[in-house]
């Protein structure tokens, strides 16, 4: 894992514990290695299958994690990445975070 990766995974779980997320993992440039100073990052989550997770929740994640992470952030749940994508999301996953 990345010097870069690490900094990711410290400061995603300081956010992701607040929150009813059992796994979490990057994928995209950053987890190939391949990110610029411009690069946003990728996260995928896994929720707590009973919990209710709103629209307005995933923002004030993704918001969270973009302000501690000091980058721009996407955020996908397992279930909401693309299925045309997802083989690709999958290979490069890196796991950041789990409970």
């Amino acid at each position: 894992m990345s010097e870069e990766l690490k900094t990711i995974k410290e400061k995603a779980t300081q956010v992701l514990a607040k929150y009813p997320v059992t796994y979490a993992g990057v994928f995209g440039s950053f987890a190939r290695g391949e990110e610029s100073k411009e690069s946003d990052v990728d996260i995928m989550i896994r929720l707590v299958p009973e919990h209710t997770f709103s629209l307005f929740d995933l923002v004030g994640l993704q918001s969270e994690l973009a302000e501690n992470i000091g980058r721009k952030v996407d955020l996908f749940t397992e279930k909401g990445v693309d299925k045309y994508i997802r083989k690709y999301v999958i290979r490069d996953l890196h796991p950041i975070y789990s409970r």
